[in-house]
């Protein structure tokens, strides 16, 4: 088993990491993960045996670019800021890499429907299965255009932020939808926290040549409002950590 590590610790890095081009994407941290997990224990003898439990995810996460692939450093400034709003809500990021001028970039919303803005609805619709099919101007137009019926069988939430101010706040606290139906609270902040969250991956990689970012190579700021207690605000906290 050793002998196979050592191999593998030996490899050229760059000519390894380059398979991962013909990798799923999804899968690419996966085999990143078990690169490095293989140099830790080639190092011991008799090999190590790996803590799953306490192993930390994305040790070396990998960026496809247009040649090669490669790590990211430790000292580039990857931030994505989400304002999560009672009426709007949207994100910034900056991917500014380390020894340059930091440059961060607010996405637009809304030109599809004529709008230019730089914040989006906090609206998100559900269907009647409890899954999320959209957020911001998209939810709140498709909301628009239901028949009275097919309103009656979804879910459509808006403005429901301050539905955690001056409340007993648990999991199993529910909020209601416009059309009276309920939904647990907990699942609606977090799949809108979700939505931006991946609409902000989608927005940076398709801003950088292709290059692909994880969850895990940003430090990530949520704003909560200072009047909340700290009920709330750990509320919040569950929403986005799901």
């Amino acid at each position: 088993v050793q002998n196979l590590q050592m191999a593998l610790f030996h490899t050229n890095k760059e000519e390894l990491l380059k398979v991962l081009y013909e990798v799923m994407e999804n899968l690419r941290p996966l085999t990143s993960e078990c690169y490095w997990l293989s140099c830790l224990m080639a190092l011991n003898n008799p090999p190590l045996q790996p803590d799953w439990k306490n192993l930390v995810p994305s040790m070396d996460p990998c960026i496809k670019t247009n040649k090669y692939t490669t790590s990211l450093s430790m000292g580039d400034s990857f931030v994505i800021a989400i304002d999560f709003g009672t009426a709007f809500s949207g994100y910034a990021f900056n991917i500014t890499p380390r020894g340059e001028k930091s440059e961060p970039h607010l996405p637009r919303w809304g030109k599809e429907y004529g709008f230019d803005s730089p914040k989006t609805p906090t609206c998100i619709l559900f269907n009647e299965d409890e899954t999320c099919l959209s957020f911001g101007y998209e939810a709140k137009m498709k909301y628009k255009e239901m028949s009275r019926e097919e309103a009656k069988k979804h879910y459509y939430f808006e403005d429901f932020k301050m539905a955690l101010y001056s409340k007993k706040l648990s999991s199993n606290l529910e909020i209601k939808a416009a059309n009276g139906k309920s939904m647990k609270a907990l699942k609606v902040f977090s799949e809108s926290l979700r939505f931006l969250k991946e609409d902000a991956l989608r927005t940076i990689s398709r801003n950088t040549e292709g290059k692909i970012f994880f969850p895990s190579d940003f430090t990530w700021v949520l704003t909560v409002p200072a009047i909340w207690d700290p009920s709330a605000k750990q509320f919040m906290r569950e929403a986005a950590t799901q």
